[in-house]
């Protein structure tokens, strides 16, 4: 027996990706095969084109969302240059480094992320043969989160939240616990 859902026309795929149907006669609208299971209540804060803070690539996204996120955003970056300066005393880092993480904490776009370009990151005064090898020697202060994404030659940075931070500091100890992997609750 021929089901009389299938000669209806498709009238639109919800977000979900559900098929909706319309019976022309009633109006009545008709849902089509099964229902996926409905995300819980993630968008709270995040509007249905609005990213979430690990899928922007571009200052320009992260900004679009740390504005709805955070009100504190336009504040200038805090940059612990005291720390910075202790660590290269006592041979933790040397100056070379010092100048790559200063010039990262000095361009944090928002919270304790940078995003740039290999460019962006040479004008440090970082030998560009040694960028990669420098980047990786202070995987105790910074994370490369991304390369090439977007584009070829940008860069996803998030350094530790001790070191540098734009934003509001009830959101800091969430970041900082998050660094050093201890379990909390954001606030």
């Amino acid at each position: 027996m021929k089901d009389f859902t299938d000669s209806l026309p498709l009238l639109y795929r919800d977000r979900w990706n559900n098929e909706w149907l319309v019976n022309t006669e009633t109006g009545e609208m008709i849902q089509k095969g099964r229902t996926k299971k409905q995300p819980k209540h993630s968008n709270l804060y995040y509007g249905l084109d609005t990213k979430r803070i690990e899928e922007c690539n571009t200052k320009e996204q992260l900004l679009e969302v740390a504005s709805m996120l955070d009100a504190y955003t336009d504040n200038k970056v805090h940059v612990n240059d005291t720390f910075l300066t202790e660590s290269v005393i006592e041979g933790l880092i040397n100056p070379s480094q010092l100048k790559l993480l200063r010039h990262i904490a000095r361009n944090v776009c928002v919270w304790n992320i940078y995003i740039g370009t290999r460019e962006d990151i040479l004008k440090s005064g970082v030998d560009s043969k040694s960028l990669k090898r420098t980047l990786r020697s202070l995987d105790s202060l910074i994370r490369v989160e991304s390369v090439d994404i977007p584009y070829k030659g940008d860069y996803k940075i998030s350094i530790n939240p001790y070191i540098a931070w734009k934003g509001d500091y009830k959101r800091l100890e969430w970041y900082k616990n998050r660094w050093y992997g201890v379990a909390g609750s954001e606030g």
